[in-house]
């Protein structure tokens, strides 16, 4: 982001940061504070000269005023050594590129990058963005560094007087209006040259029309920056869905970079304020009390005359040329001489109001004049180290959260025995979202008709996905209860609960379940006799505590590893590939179609983006698209997502299916003259690619559905049944639960829970858990714990979690009836205390990992 600070860079930064796949730290002006001092690090192609350059860059950055935090909000730490290496390949790369030695900006240019690297990796992240707004002033060096394709500008533009104003209330730059103006006209210099000679690498906003219209404007940027990519957590999800503009527009008051920045000092106090700053931020410097003098205002328009002519501000005092004031030198002294003494003010100031951030300025000022020597003891950093402290961070956001739920009850089984059961669920850790509601529900009903009991577990997911799950929970049971009343058989009734809820939900105004819903597993029993219904990824699973019977799991997830499932999906339209194939053959379908990159007119001031077709540019087009990323993945970017969906169809010469009616409308395709779906005939090219594709990435293929038609990149699950989903059930995701029905033996335990319990757990596992518990709730508890540790081990979040724990005891005669009902664990009578479930969860994750260890070595 080029153009001057004050403004409202850090305001959109926080708006930008908010994208699934960008970073946009706060800047510590790399470039501009150390460009100065290069020299006295010597000749920097010498490695130890260069490695002690790299050391006081990443103390600085350490060190910075507004910290830069992980994913999971701890400080970064740099590994010096993995910025060293990255920057010496980047200079030997340019190198070769320039045929000769490499200026200092060069070398401090690659480390800057490894750097901004380091975060973008730390959060998960695809692409960054720099907000040091100076940074125009290294635009050759920056074309050198990353060429054409990967380098792009957002350049934000305030009125000049508006931006004066700020700084002389803010405590950060100058505080005479001749100096703020004089290097604000420099920077809009650097920036307008840019702009006129390289137009499609730069977007150029007002900070007024960004006031007045920010979603509109942050859609703009969003189309000029390319196509949003799912990243970290969210690539791993059973359900990908983008969030709208606006919501995420409006999230970034409360995101972590905003409220960051607003604790540590008062110049960024409106970055948590949301709209209700905007009406005072247009035009201040006309308020007729608080506005600006003629004195101020002549000596602002005199020195930014060319840029406020550029950029169609309205002058009040200097309209020609011939307006503009000339300065004496005694004048130019004196305007120095205010400017010092207006900076020390401020820092008196700043040292009285807020000591802690005037500490924190100093404490990183120091690195500047440092000796050239290494000023920290860190060089590498171990990937055991940062993995431990990963774990560590998830699992004490977990103990935070706690249990949210915990329940046990007891029942007859009419003819049979007896049972008693429990349930927890847990509360799961998302670093991009750690307010994220719980969306698991289970629901427990005990003797509902003297001899049926039931027992569910709803698995929501998206933006409304707590919504759907509880919606499940009040009415899947309510409609159970009812068909069961008039006679119905258990399947019969179970259907009938699960199509209703589903009608309900996606008619319903309380939610929008176009891209959220709920997976469920159920388990019904009556007497001897157990009924699971299921659909989604959610399991049941049966066992012995005597053994009489081996783990096995009653539920065969409906995933896009079944290949019934996948067919009804491509009958209906739905194309199935991984989330990199998509993006991969986007891409090339993306070059086929062959369009200019989006750029916005200079002349034009409204927030429409022109798309040109150059037929001279076939290939460049997809090059750039491709290259665009700070991997240097072969990811779309720059491109409308809408030309994939005609050059689909074109390439196929296919007719598309109707369009759907809804906020995610597609654009039809006009192709009478053929009538296959567009999934039939792309699907042989697709499974062709698919096998290249997944090969090339060298990472394990992980399908999922997309619509073959729209334009949008929905819906992105990886199930194959759900409720609500209605954009998937559009294209053959279905809400009609699979059965499997078995008798009871004495001793059996069964288990249905949430795919938080299966993902790192099997079977033999599972049950070998729970059967070393006597309290179904204690185990219960056990078993989300130890699963939740499991996935702070193996990943870099957690998922909800919830189980439901079932013991039936057949070794006495029942008639009917409730034996106990209770709504809260009596934690003195029926449960080990918190510290003891949880040192069993450590003994049981311990065990497992143990087991896994020796199992891979074995493999």
């Amino acid at each position: 982001m080029i153009g001057s600070q004050r403004s409202g860079s850090n305001w959109l930064r926080t708006m930008l940061d908010q994208r699934e796949d960008l970073v946009g730290p706060h800047p510590p002006h790399v470039m501009r504070e150390f460009m100065p001092l290069i020299s006295k690090f010597g000749d920097l192609s010498q490695d130890d000269n260069l490695k002690i350059l790299v050391d006081h860059v990443c103390t600085f950055v350490e060190r910075n005023q507004v910290p830069w935090n992980d994913k999971y909000g701890l400080p970064i730490i740099f590994s010096r050594k993995t910025v060293y290496d990255q920057a010496k390949e980047s200079c030997e790369r340019i190198k070769l590129q320039e045929e000769g030695d490499l200026d200092n900006e060069l070398y401090l240019l690659s480390i800057f990058d490894a750097l901004m690297d380091f975060f973008a990796d730390a959060n998960g992240k695809e692409l960054w963005m720099c907000k040091s707004m100076g940074m125009s002033a290294y635009h050759t060096s920056l074309l050198k560094f990353y060429g054409e394709k990967r380098l792009r500008y957002i350049y934000l533009v305030r009125d000049p007087r508006d931006v004066a104003m700020s700084f002389m209330n803010t405590p950060v730059g100058d505080k005479h209006y001749y100096a703020i103006v004089k290097k604000w006209a420099k920077l809009q210099k650097q920036a307008i040259a840019i702009l006129e000679d390289t137009p499609e690498l730069i977007f150029n906003i007002k900070y007024e029309e960004l006031l007045e219209n920010k979603e509109d404007a942050i859609s703009c940027i969003y189309d000029f920056i390319g196509d949003r990519r799912f990243g970290g957590v969210k690539r791993q999800a059973s359900v990908m869905s983008i969030a709208p503009v606006a919501a995420s527009v409006n999230q970034a008051k409360l995101g972590s970079e905003s409220f960051k920045a607003y604790t540590l000092s008062q110049q960024f106090k409106n970055l948590v304020r949301g709209n209700s700053f905007v009406k005072e931020q247009m035009a201040k410097w006309k308020h007729p009390e608080t506005g600006l003098k003629k004195d101020a205002l002549m000596i602002i328009e005199s020195l930014a005359y060319d840029a406020i002519k550029y950029f169609g501000y309205e002058a009040a005092y200097v309209e020609a040329p011939c307006d503009v004031l000339q300065f004496t030198e005694a004048q130019l002294e004196q305007f120095d001489t205010l400017n010092k003494e207006g900076i020390e003010e401020m820092y008196e100031k700043l040292k009285q109001e807020n000591i802690a951030d005037f500490n924190r300025r100093v404490h990183q000022a120091e690195i500047l004049s440092k000796d050239v020597k290494r000023v920290s003891k860190r060089w590498s950093i171990d990937d055991a180290f940062r993995a431990a402290k990963k774990m560590d961070t998830i699992l004490q956001k977990l103990d935070e959260s706690e249990l949210v739920e915990e329940y046990t009850e007891e029942g007859i089984l009419e003819g049979f025995g007896t049972f008693v059961c429990g349930a927890s669920s847990q509360k799961g850790y998302y670093p991009a979202d750690p307010m994220k509601e719980n969306q698991d529900s289970f629901d427990i009903r005990i003797a509902i008709d003297e001899q049926n009991h039931f027992f569910g577990v709803y698995d929501g997911h998206g933006t409304d996905g707590t919504r759907c799950s509880q919606l499940c929970k009040a009415t899947i049971g309510d409609i159970y209860e009812e068909q069961l009343s008039e006679g119905r058989t258990t399947k019969v009734s179970l259907t009938k609960a699960h199509t209703d809820a589903h009608d309900i939900m996606k008619h319903s105004d309380a939610l929008n379940a176009e891209l959220s819903g709920t997976t469920s597993v159920i388990a019904c029993l009556n007497g001897s006799s157990l009924t699971i219904a299921y659909a989604g990824d959610s399991a049941a699973i049966i066992g012995s505590k005597s053994n009489r019977r081996p783990p096995t799991q009653l539920t065969n997830p409906h995933d896009l590893g079944r290949p019934e499932e996948v067919a009804r999906i491509e009958r209906k339209g739905g194309v199935v590939m991984s989330t990199e194939e998509y993006d991969k053959i986007k891409a090339h379908m993306t070059k086929k179609n062959s369009s200019k990159i989006l750029a916005r007119n200079i002349s034009n001031r409204s927030f429409n983006l022109h798309s040109e077709h150059d037929p001279q540019s076939t290939d460049s087009v997809g090059e750039q698209a491709q290259s665009f990323s700070r991997m240097n993945l072969s990811r779309p970017t720059l491109n409308n997502s809408s030309h994939f969906h005609q050059s689909l169809s074109d390439l196929m010469k296919v007719k598309a299916a109707p369009a759907r009616k809804s906020s995610l409308q597609s654009e039809s395709v006009d192709d009478s003259d053929h009538s296959m779906s567009i999934n039939q005939s792309i699907r042989k090219e697709i499974n062709l690619r698919a096998s290249l594709i997944s090969s090339s990435l060298g990472q394990s293929y992980v399908p999922r559905i997309w619509s073959g038609t729209s334009v949008e990149k929905v819906p992105g699950c990886a199930f194959t049944r759900s409720l609500g989903d209605t954009v998937a059930h559009e294209i053959g995701v279905s809400e009609k639960p699979e059965f499997k029905q078995l008798a009871v033996q004495d001793g059996d335990v069964i288990i249905i829970a949430s795919d938080g319990v299966t993902e790192y757990l099997d079977t033999e596992e599972i049950v070998e858990m729970v059967n070393e518990i006597d309290d179904p709730a204690e185990a219960a508890r056990i078993l989300v714990k130890s699963s939740a540790a499991l996935w702070a081990a193996e990943n870099d979040y957690c998922d909800d979690i919830t189980a439901v724990v079932i013991f039936i005891s057949g070794d006495k005669v029942a008639t009917s009836g409730v034996v106990e009902r209770q709504t809260e664990v009596d934690h003195e009578a029926k449960q080990v205390s918190p510290m003891v479930s949880k040192s069993r969860a450590s003994k049981f994750v311990r065990f497992f990992q143990r087991k896994k260890k020796k199992q891979s070595k074995k493999n």
